[in-house]
């Protein structure tokens, strides 16, 4: 084979792995085998820039002792991969057998020759970051600071792990808007739309179940004058959101309903006695001036109170209504126990 289609059989086989996809570490793996059995070497070390510390880790190696490899991620290195990273060029050690990039103790036997070369990518503005550092060793003398190889296999390596980055901040990004799609901004609770998909699918469950479900609506009066400026206000929404959510069960779920009003979705037939703990945590919060937070809850059951969320929701609201101040009004004509 000659060396131009050797050349090209290695970086068919590199772009193979990359293709195929798979965990980072096991692609990694995979291409620093690769760069080591392509280019004849004695030693073989892939290092990453720790975004945290932005120390090098060894997380690869071929003909390096798992040993040293463990004691190489313990320390940023001093040897050659560091200047390769500094420099963002290929750097050169000669004799390098003790070069600390390829093991504390001294490295493997033999060694001659030293080459790092630096993961670059670059993003459509042209600015450059340095994903870490290729260390390769060698038993004799190489005769050039650089080698295409080299140079295209680090590329790849750079490409896998801008690639993997890539994805995992798409994943972060999706999880952030799945979060903001159903979540109220300011109290961190379910928010409206949330909380009628919500009721809808326990109602369809404890319709098939033949089971009771409970629907409790909190109104919290006089929220901005309670809470003084509107920054005041805000906080003490938060503070009552809070003190709903832990105030439930954790089979129930709790939605942020309207302005200064509130929702729980609770299985099952304990609607008031949850509404009941709810009303007397959040009434105990203090607002600016001081006086107790006026808040009062309506309870509706289904299936005695309705069989849909609309009349569900409509027994809910005139249970509200009808309720006094610091109170839980409820048409059921038992409530039992939780």
């Amino acid at each position: 084979m000659t060396e131009r289609s050797a050349f090209s059989s290695a970086l068919a086989d590199a772009a193979s792995v990359l293709a195929r996809g798979g965990d980072l570490d096991s692609r990694l793996a995979a291409l620093v085998s690769q760069v080591h059995d392509a280019t004849g070497a004695q030693a073989t070390v892939l290092y990453l820039v720790d975004g945290a510390t932005a120390d090098l880790l060894a997380v690869a190696a071929d003909g390096v002792p798992a040993d040293d490899l463990g004691r190489l991620s313990e320390t940023s290195p001093t040897g050659v991969a560091s200047r390769a990273v500094a420099s963002r060029r290929t750097e050169v050690a000669e004799a390098a057998g003790t070069d600390e990039s390829l093991g504390h103790v001294g490295g493997p036997a033999g060694l001659r020759h030293v080459m790092a070369v630096p993961l670059v990518t670059a993003d459509t503005s042209g600015g450059e970051e340095v994903e870490g550092a290729l260390v390769v060793g060698f038993a004799s003398e190489r005769t050039s600071g650089s080698d295409p190889l080299l140079d295209a296999f680090a590329d790849l390596l750079a490409v896998a792990v801008r690639q993997a980055r890539l994805e995992r901040a798409l994943i972060e990004r999706s999880d952030w808007f799945d979060r903001l799609a159903h979540t109220d901004g300011l109290t961190g609770l379910a928010n409206r739309r949330t909380f009628d998909r919500l009721l809808e699918l326990e109602l369809a469950r404890a319709l098939r179940q033949g089971s009771a479900l409970s629907l409790a609506l909190f109104r919290v009066d006089g929220i901005a004058r309670h809470g003084g400026d509107a920054g005041s206000a805000d906080e003490l929404l938060r503070r009552i959101a809070s003190t709903v959510a832990d105030s439930v069960r954790i089979v129930d779920t709790a939605a942020r309903f309207g302005p200064a009003e509130f929702a729980v979705v609770a299985p099952g037939s304990a609607g008031w006695n949850v509404a009941q703990r709810v009303v007397a945590a959040v009434g105990a919060l203090e607002g600016s001036d001081g006086s107790a937070t006026p808040i009062s809850a309506g309870v509706a059951q289904f299936p005695e109170q309705g069989n849909t969320a609309e009349a569900l929701l409509a027994a809910a609201v005139e249970a509200l209504e009808s309720a006094p101040g610091g109170s839980v009004g409820t048409g059921i004509p038992t409530p039992r126990s939780a």
